[in-house]
């Protein structure tokens, strides 16, 4: 009993001083300069510091066997917890819920677990665990499968997009800095066919029924104002 008391304590210590401790505060560059998109369900550790000698945190892909979730994949953070507020983040569909799905002539959905890149390296991805708080933490790159990791710059995220919509009413420009030719709202969707700095050139899609109105407005909006995004990305369309 009296090796094992000093043992608990000791992780308890460990657990308190985690929970507790500051995380770096991303103030310059909250948008980042990218998307990391996890892609397996191995346990990914979120280190403290750019020296990757203290792991913070590891989130976990944890499988649901009871109740009407049963069967889908919940992602989790053992420190963190409710805080961890990363850029995507949701669970798998459930046996009944994809039964149901495919019923309808719909496919099921996996995990979605995506983080805001500050940095990136050949040793590190520097990413925002809580996109209220802009804390961060570091992943370190490689560190289990290869295959783990998708990051996608900003640019090739918005190119990669089946399609984006403005969050509210936005100017249309002929040219980045150039003349305004039009206006488009969120009721246009676009296809992204390049990005320069905070300028998103565009095309209206014309598979989406209704977007008809929007055949003329073609040519640049600001993706991002200052430290926000200003558009509405979209990843998945149904068929």
């Amino acid at each position: 009993m009296k090796t094992v008391l000093p043992l608990l304590y000791s992780l308890l210590f460990i657990s308190c001083i985690s929970e507790n401790t500051a995380l770096e505060i991303e103030s310059k560059n909250p948008i980042g300069i990218g998307i990391l998109e996890i892609n397996s369900h191995e346990p990914l550790n979120i280190f403290l510091s750019k020296n990757l000698d203290e792991v913070f945190d590891t989130i976990t892909f944890d499988q649901i066997y009871l109740g009407k979730n049963s069967g889908s994949i919940e992602i989790n953070s053992s420190v963190l917890k409710r805080k961890f507020n990363p850029y995507a983040i949701a669970a798998s569909s459930g046996t009944a819920e994809s039964e149901t799905r495919i019923n309808s002539g719909l496919a099921s959905y996996g995990t979605t677990l995506k983080f805001t890149v500050i940095e990136s390296n050949s040793k590190y991805f520097k990413v925002i665990l809580n996109e209220t708080t802009k804390e961060t933490g570091y992943i370190k790159t490689g560190e289990n499968s290869k295959n783990q990791y998708n990051y996608k710059s900003w640019k090739s995220y918005l190119q990669n997009a089946p399609m984006i919509a403005p969050h509210h009413e936005t100017d249309v420009y002929d040219n980045p800095e150039g003349s305004k030719t039009n206006t488009a709202d969120k009721h246009c969707f676009f296809k992204v066919t390049d990005v320069q700095n905070e300028w998103a050139e565009i095309k209206p899609v014309d598979y989406i029924v209704g977007n008809e109105k929007c055949k003329g407005k073609q040519g640049w909006i600001k993706w991002r104002e200052n430290d926000r995004v200003t558009i509405i990305i979209i990843i998945q369309t149904l068929d």
